[in-house]
């Protein structure tokens, strides 16, 4: 028991520190951004990928805000705001988006040719899955079960209690060896 939660704290203390650094990063970056739009007198907010980078980031902050009090409840041993690893998925998966979308339109500017729009699709796609995988193998109860493989816990459940000895009650067990006797 120790061994799981002190594994579970160490766990916990990652996943604070690469979410402070992850939240930092792209409130920099979203500066950054903001800064140069205004220095060029840019316009904000025109395209797609410029709202879901602004989800992602409302996301991320209600997040932050939410997930400092999850901790120390967490600490106490308290289950409070268990909709927030949810949110979290939601929020990296706005976040991948965002990117994706970003790279889309980065690579694929007005000018270029077919083959090379082709190529530059293929790589967005390619980065896309692949970011997007790691909802699937990072976190495996976030994603849905398929048909078929609710059809095979169904299945296993079923066969396990197949195999499984029924209880006679020792009740029932010796009034029917006392009757037979008799």
């Amino acid at each position: 028991m120790f061994a799981a939660t002190a594994s579970r704290a160490r766990a916990r203390s990652v996943h604070v520190m690469l979410q402070l650094l992850g939240f930092g990063a792209v409130v920099c970056g979203f500066a950054a951004i903001v800064a140069n739009k205004v220095r060029i007198k840019h316009a904000h907010f025109r395209t797609f990928h410029n709202w879901l980078g602004l989800a992602a980031l409302l996301g991320m902050g209600v997040q932050f805000c939410v997930g400092i009090p999850k901790l120390r409840r967490a600490l106490m041993g308290e289950k409070k705001y268990k909709w927030h690893g949810m949110l979290g998925v939601a929020t990296f998966t706005l976040a991948t988006l965002a990117s994706i979308v970003g790279i889309h339109e980065l690579f694929n500017k007005p000018g270029i040719s077919a083959a090379q729009r082709r190529e530059n699709n293929v790589l967005v796609l390619f980065v896309g899955l692949s970011a997007l995988s790691i909802l699937y193998f990072y976190f495996p109860n976030t994603v849905p079960p398929t048909p078929l493989q609710r059809g095979r816990a169904y299945q296993q459940q079923h066969d396990l209690a197949q195999k499984q000895p029924t209880a006679v009650p020792v009740a029932a067990e010796a009034a029917g060896r006392a009757s037979s006797h008799g």
